[in-house]
């Protein structure tokens, strides 16, 4: 297993020949292949300004009299995250200004250097971290932590931890809490992001997640009445046995609305890390109000999935900074059949979605920052994705979803992503469905290397790319549309579909292969165009896609492998789509 490492000490500094940018490998090795972008503060346009393995690169006509986010991602299996740092270009410096001189690397495990800077203050507080190895946050578990025994209750432990002022609970690996334990919510709030308030596992990480069998409620502020935020919960499993067809408990579905469940108590700063939800009607809930958004939410390496009851695997609303950053989200909104049991299932809905981000009002740009990167979407009852925030849509692997996504009324990007059939029922409640990704009522949309394929369905054929250019009142939006490096191959139904309205304009550029809006498609030779998740899921030793799907759900802190990864997927998918 290969360890994960982001490239390090980005460093940028105003030349005459624009914003000059250096940075190391870390422990990436040699001749790593990096993405620059440059990201406007306070919007979610991305211009992606090179791919190079150099270790620098010049921006030569940057954006004067604002503020920037420049951002360096390696590309490739075990490659990982983004490093940014926010700049704001007046105007040139002289000639003579000295060139920029990178640092010397830091080990994996240390934090990124305090000068590096994000636009979303989800970075900011992801960066507070020093990291292991693998990639998971290192956070401040103090040797005083309260270590909840199953036999007592949140009060008693939120409690003892107050008291003895270690702000930091832990539940024993190996161990279930019952319901009973859960007699009240998540109470308590940190106080900054150097000592938050930590609801985690014990460090045996060779031992399973502890298993806690009721929904996490937070907010209220029973003990202390103060905001809730600078809250941190790792490496948890959630599930309720009366909702999981198959174990031992089931009575055909959980009571309670979500696994964890947020709504309109809290001002945010909340850090959801190798969290596990399966069995609950939905997964996790995070709900602000009318008068008080809820600031920064970070989901990392969550795996949310067998979750239904008419509901979601994730719902936020009001919530202003969101970050869902890598793990999979799968099969929830619905549940198959399990005739072992006896169990009927419960059918597909249109309502129902893996991740369901609602936006406040279309003109409110309170919580317009949102960014979902890096996860595996599949098998949803209705959208893999939907992200009505518009966005950043990054290193999705979409798979056997009804509709594989849209971005909503903002300016939005798709990239580094791959949206597959992959062969499973893609009809809701025996409706065609089939749809890959959509740009809805969205006045400005970048798809950049985005891969629609392995959809050979005779019943199920949306198109590929969908323009939709009037809102959900009618009104009409013209939508700029820009393809760059889009392919679309083995999908049956339309490369792409415009609906309701004029779309001002669509252009793929020519390193694009769509039928119809390219004047590369049909052309291009690949290494191996019949690539598909399939291949790689049995060339691991899995005999397909579902069991892929398992075992990736078994990634954690202390049993991490990169192969099952949404990026190593891609990647993988990637190689094949490379021209000859």
């Amino acid at each position: 297993m290969s360890a994960t490492s982001s490239p390090s000490n980005l460093t940028a500094q105003i030349t005459a020949s624009g914003v000059a940018l250096a940075w190391q490998d870390g422990a990436n090795p040699t001749g790593t292949q990096y993405t620059v972008e440059r990201i406007p503060v306070g919007t979610s346009l991305v211009t992606s300004l090179t791919t190079t393995a150099l270790n620098s690169f010049t921006d030569a006509s940057p954006l004067k009299g604002t503020a920037v986010t420049y951002a360096v991602m390696p590309t490739g299996t075990n490659l990982q995250a983004k490093i940014v740092a926010t700049y704001e270009p007046i105007a040139p410096a002289p000639a003579s200004a000295p060139s920029p001189t990178p640092a010397p690397a830091p080990a994996s495990s240390a934090p990124p250097a305090a000068a590096t800077v994000s636009a979303y203050p989800s970075d900011a507080a992801l960066a507070v971290f020093a990291r292991d190895a693998n990639g998971y946050p290192i956070y401040p578990v103090p040797a005083n932590a309260i270590v909840a025994e199953p036999t007592s209750n949140m009060d008693a432990v939120q409690g003892a931890a107050i008291a003895n002022g270690s702000l930091c609970v832990l539940f024993k690996r190996g161990v279930v809490y019952p319901p009973a334990f859960f007699n009240d919510g998540w109470q308590v709030p940190g106080q900054s992001w150097q000592k938050p308030f930590i609801f985690g596992a014990t460090a045996d990480v060779q031992n399973p997640k502890p298993v806690l069998q009721a929904q996490l409620g937070i907010g209220g502020g029973k003990f202390t009445k103060a905001p809730m935020q600078f809250m941190v919960a790792f490496s948890l499993s959630f599930q309720d046995p009366k909702g999981i067809p198959g174990n031992a408990g089931f009575v055909g579905g959980s009571a309670y609305e979500a696994g964890i469940r947020l709504a309109g108590d809290a001002t945010g700063n909340l850090i959801f890390d190798d969290i596990d939800v399966e069995g609950f009607q939905g997964g996790i809930e995070i709900q602000g109000v009318a008068t008080q958004f809820i600031k920064t939410v970070i989901l990392f390496r969550c795996c949310v999935r067998n979750n239904f009851g008419q509901r979601w695997g994730v719902y936020t609303e009001r919530v202003d900074d969101l970050l869902i950053e890598e793990g999979l989200y799968d099969q929830n909104g619905w549940s198959p059949a399990n005739s072992a049991i006896g169990w009927a299932g419960l059918g597909k809905s249109i309502f129902c979605h893996n991740i369901y981000i609602q936006m406040s009002d279309p003109g409110d740009a309170a919580d317009a920052q949102c960014r979902v990167r890096g996860i595996a979407t599949s098998r949803a009852s209705s959208h893999g994705l939907q992200q009505r925030l518009g966005g950043l849509t990054d290193g999705i692997w979409f798979w056997g979803n009804p509709l594989a996504g849209f971005d909503y009324q903002r300016a939005s990007t798709l990239c580094n992503s791959v949206i597959e059939g992959g062969g499973f029922d893609l009809s809701i409640a025996g409706q065609p469905r089939g749809n890959g990704f959509q740009s809805n009522a969205c006045p400005q949309f970048a798809m950049k290397s985005a891969i629609f394929c392995n959809k050979q369905d005779a019943v199920n054929t949306g198109p590929a790319v969908e323009i939709t250019c009037k809102d959900s009142l009618g009104n009409p939006v013209a939508t700029a549309f820009s393809g760059t490096g889009v392919i679309v191959n083995g999908w049956s139904g339309s490369a792409v579909q415009i609906d309701s309205g004029s779309p001002g304009s669509v252009a793929f550029d020519a390193t694009s292969d769509v039928a119809g809006d390219s004047a590369n498609a049909g052309k291009i030779s690949y290494v191996d165009p019949t690539v598909t998740s399939l291949k790689y899921a049995q060339g691991l030793g899995y005999a397909d896609v579902p069991t892929l799907l398992n075992a990736m759900a078994l990634n954690r802190r202390g049993s991490f492998n990169a192969k099952l990864t949404a990026r190593a997927v891609i990647s993988f998918m990637r190689s094949g789509f490379t021209r000859k």
